[in-house]
This record gives structure tokens, C-alpha cells and sequence, in this order.
């Protein structure tokens, strides 16, 4: 638009980047005169969302004033849809103790966290923390969360095992090898398991797997089996 007088204004709008979306001006007008109102309005396309304006102002719609010759610059960003970078693991836990895990996702904030027992919504749980207090074996079954934003969701599915109080217990025992340590199963279940290990509470890998049987004693696992450059270690139930 060219300045067609004194008191005769041009206003321009683009959205930077060419990012696809559209900015509404009303009214429409080839040119403004001094002080004339206008109201901006910026439509994104489906999967991109408005962030604010170049000039740090985030009115959408915005309603500003002509005093000169104005371009204003709309800055959108593509929206992603959460994708899970820390995913809960199936636990075995004993009655009677709280159960605490914890998910997160990336994506384009906010993100919405909802937690599912059995497929339904688990109340007052709506971030990346799961806690269920004093859990009871009813509550054994599958569990879902799901992280959501405008572009879509994303659901992750683990199980929960909550066994009667009092059946099975481990602790860290020293023994006479060098490396000092086992790890002791104390009125263990019966049923397959997996130990594993890490160094930073997110990258776990295989030590080994075992099968206990029926009317078992308590058994110990020799750290020569373990990574000993780690410093978790976990012992998951696999299977009856």
C-alpha cells in the first residue's frame, strides 16, 4: 500500500516465516487515517499455533492505532504432538505401599496428562506423577497415561501387580566376593523375574532372569551377575 496523503496511512501484516495462516484486518481499508482503530485478528493453519507479535505483545485478537505508515510481524510456531521420552515400567509392589511413577513427555506445551486404571480416568491424576497411597490388590491390573496437546496424544499401557503384605521382601546383603554384595529374596513369590540395572534411573538393562517356584526359600542373586558400573538395581516380575 502506498501513503496517499498527510493523514492517510498504510498498514501492513505478515506472518513470519511464511508460515502458512492468514491475518484478518478489520476494517479492511487501502489506507487509515490518523488515529483510525484497527483490529487484527491471525487464523493459523490446522497444526500450527499464533505465539504473539515481533513488537512482544500476544493480544490475538489485537486492536491497535494508526499514527504512521505500520507493518506488524505475526510469529507462529508449528504445533508437535507429545512424544514419550521417560515411559513408566511395569512394577510388582507389595500392600499397603504407595505407588509412585512418573511419565513425561515432549511436545508443543501445555500438555495434558491423564493417568487410566482398567481403561478409566483415575481422579485427581492430571501430571507427569502417578501417586496411589496405601494401594491394595484390587487395584492390580493395567494402567494407561496419556500426554495430550492440540496436535494429537500419545497413550502408554504398563501393568501393576500389588501382592499381599508380608509375602516378599529383598534386600542388599554383603557377601565374600570381592565385589561385596547380593541381592536377597526374602519369602519370594513364585513366578519369573528379570533384574535389572542403570546408572541413571532411565536407561535400564537386562542383569538376569530366573523362575522361582512353588514354596521357594529365600534366595540370593551374587553380584558377579550385575553390572557393578551401575548404581540402581531392580527386580521386575515378569510372569506367574
Amino acid at each position: 500500500m502506498v501513503n496517499q496523503g498527510a493523514n492517510a496511512y498504510y498498514l501492513r501484516t505478515m506472518i513470519l516465516g511464511n508460515l502458512p495462516g492468514d491475518i484478518a484486518i478489520e476494517p479492511q481499508k487501502s489506507h487509515y487515517n490518523f488515529g483510525e482503530q484497527v483490529t487484527m485478528t491471525v487464523h493459523p493453519e490446522p497444526g500450527y499455533l499464533f505465539s504473539g507479535w515481533t513488537d512482544a505483545h500476544t493480544e490475538n485478537p489485537r486492536t491497535v492505532e494508526i499514527y504512521y505508515d505500520v507493518t506488524y510481524f505475526a510469529v507462529m510456531q508449528q504445533i508437535i504432538a507429545p512424544k514419550w521420552i521417560m515411559k513408566p515400567k511395569s512394577v510388582w509392589i507389595e500392600e499397603g505401599r504407595d505407588l509412585k511413577l512418573y511419565a513425561q513427555a515432549e511436545g508443543t506445551p501445555p500438555l495434558n496428562y491423564t493417568w487410566f486404571f482398567e481403561n478409566e480416568v483415575l481422579p485427581n491424576q492430571a501430571s507427569e506423577n502417578l501417586v496411589l497411597p496405601n494401594i491394595k490388590p484390587d487395584q492390580s491390573g493395567k494402567f494407561t497415561v496419556q500426554a495430550s496437546n492440540s496436535a494429537g496424544s500419545s497413550s502408554y499401557e504398563f501393568s501393576v501387580t500389588v501382592y499381599p503384605m508380608g509375602q516378599m521382601k529383598w534386600r542388599i546383603m554383603p557377601d565374600n566376593s570381592f565385589q561385596g554384595f547380593s541381592i536377597e529374596l526374602i519369602n519370594p513369590v513364585p513366578g519369573k523375574y528379570r533384574v535389572e540395572s542403570c546408572s541413571d534411573l532411565i536407561h535400564w538393562v537386562k542383569a538376569t532372569e530366573f523362575q522361582i517356584e512353588e514354596n521357594p526359600k529365600p534366595m540370593a542373586i551374587p553380584s558377579w551377575i550385575l553390572n557393578l558400573k551401575h548404581r540402581f538395581f531392580r527386580i521386575i516380575r515378569l510372569s506367574d
